[in-house]
């Protein structure tokens, strides 16, 4: 009994984190897609959204060597003249007193050897960016959600599963054979059942057995929650709601909030980029792949709509 117990925890324990590896993918996916940036490649991109994602910041630097020592370069080759520009993870070893990092330690990874080892300046030896304006790793704001939306679909499948047992009905010895006509009757479809005052206490159990129906309660709340979080990232999520309920205000202001959500990433990038062609020479600019929602005229009222017989021959 002890180990058919612990089987099942586990795979209630396996069960949850697919819910949450799946939902984890499905905003890490939307994130890492909704970014393009000018002057990196395929893997500086992905590596630079991916840390921002896990981290929350970066570090680059221009690597030592990669630059042109004279400066008479033409023009049309200035793009090939920047130098190479590496990403990196960092530590930081001293705060200014606006608590921001001032001396920092650059992360080795694979082992290479042509990532500083020694402390480097900010905004001087390397240039750092963050990907939200709290300066908090994406993942810590999406995960948040991804733990709400899990709870909400384990409680959908275990409504689902009390769904699936059979009617348990418990009654006396002596009320057996009535409460056994009355399921007949029921599962016949008898549109009127007239019981007497007797037999009300043999049939209860009947008519309370069975859990409440809300699987369609909380695939709403999945919704709200769902464009909850996609506001806060700045996506569009206006094609989840009922147009045909919203007023252009309404839209609007909608609009308005995912558009609020999205500049906290992309105005934290363009700082970024910014400082990388300040301060290393090398230019960068980000942009977002998909165009911002648009707002909708509201200097017309909007109209009622007449669903009389009279309003749809008009």
């Amino acid at each position: 009994m002890e180990q058919k117990l612990k089987t099942l925890r586990k795979s209630s324990i396996m069960k949850r984190k697919e819910i949450e590896m799946y939902y984890r993918s499905k905003y890490f996916s939307l994130f890492m897609n909704g970014y393009e940036f000018d002057g990196l490649d395929y893997q500086q991109q992905r590596f630079l959204l991916s840390q921002l994602w896990e981290r929350g910041t970066i570090a680059c630097f221009i690597l030592e060597g990669s630059k042109p020592i004279s400066l008479l370069v033409d023009e049309d080759k200035q793009d090939k003249e920047q130098g190479e520009l590496i990403l990196t993870p960092y530590a930081t070893s001293k705060f200014n007193i606006y608590n921001f990092p001032e001396i920092v330690q650059l992360v080795k990874l694979r082992g290479v050897d042509f990532i500083p080892t020694t402390p480097q300046r900010v905004n001087q030896d390397v240039v750092l960016g963050w990907g939200h304006s709290s300066h908090m790793p994406i993942r810590n704001i999406v995960e948040f959600y991804i733990d709400k939306i899990t709870e909400v679909e384990i409680t959908a499948r275990m409504n689902l599963e009390t769904h699936k047992l059979p009617r348990l009905v418990v009654c006396s010895p002596e009320d057996k054979k009535r409460v056994e006509e009355l399921m007949n009757k029921i599962q016949d479809g008898v549109p009127r059942l007239f019981l007497e005052v007797s037999d009300i206490k043999a049939i209860q159990n009947v008519l309370q057995s069975g859990g409440e129906f809300i699987v369609d309660k909380l695939f709403t709340y999945k919704q709200n929650l769902e464009r909850e979080l996609m506001t806060i990232l700045g996506i569009d999520n206006i094609g989840t709601l009922k147009r045909e309920r919203q007023n252009n205000d309404e839209v609007n202001a909608n609009n308005e909030e995912i558009d609020n959500g999205g500049d906290c990433f992309v105005d934290e990038m363009k700082i970024f980029c910014k400082q990388v062609s300040d301060v290393l020479g090398y230019r960068i600019s980000v942009r977002e792949k998909k165009p911002r929602v648009e707002m909708l005229d509201t200097t017309e009222e909007d109209k009622p709509v007449d669903d009389t017989e009279e309003g749809e021959d008009k």
